[in-house]
């Protein structure tokens, strides 16, 4: 069977109502970030190559905790969590699944949970997540592929 080029098509676009707790696109930046509620997780994928997904908790949350729970992903890339204060960034941590690899500053098994973060005045408190090399494997690509493994995150309050 060949199509044609030149073949009429219809393309429908309508209002898409994503299912509780899921992430949606476009999510790559403070201004479009999943607002995220205490106790209410968020299941995502990082879908294609440099994909970033930010989450946000509401404004007049008390401090609170980031925690984030991965699954199994290619060898060779790990997930990055990265804690945000406005545009202050803190250290990066990849959060690995069954790997035996040593453990750095910058790398927790899963889940991983973040030291707390209290509300200072209107700063949005936020997590960047993507995908990272990872260092434990031996052809980690340079820069990692996009692929549907889920992940969940969630704000936890600090008390």
């Amino acid at each position: 069977m060949h199509e044609n080029v030149s073949d009429p098509y219809t393309l429908s676009v309508g209002p898409a109502s994503p299912a509780a707790g899921e992430e949606v696109e476009p999510n790559d930046q403070v201004a479009s970030a999943n607002t995220i509620v205490v106790g209410v997780p968020m299941t995502g994928t990082l879908g294609w190559v440099r994909d970033v997904d930010m989450f946000c908790i509401a404004p007049g949350t008390p401090a609170i905790r980031w925690k984030v729970r991965d699954t199994t992903r290619d060898l060779g890339v790990a997930l990055e969590a990265t804690p945000m204060a406005g545009a202050l960034e803190g250290a990066p941590v990849r959060v690995h699944v069954g790997s035996s690899g040593k453990m750095g500053a910058n790398d927790a098994h899963s889940p991983w949970k973040s030291a707390p973060i209290a509300p200072d005045g209107d700063t949005p408190r936020c997590l960047r997540l993507r995908a990272a090399p990872n260092p434990w494997a031996n052809n980690a690509p340079a820069v990692p592929s996009g692929a549907t493994e889920p992940y969940t995150v969630e704000a936890e309050l600090a008390l």
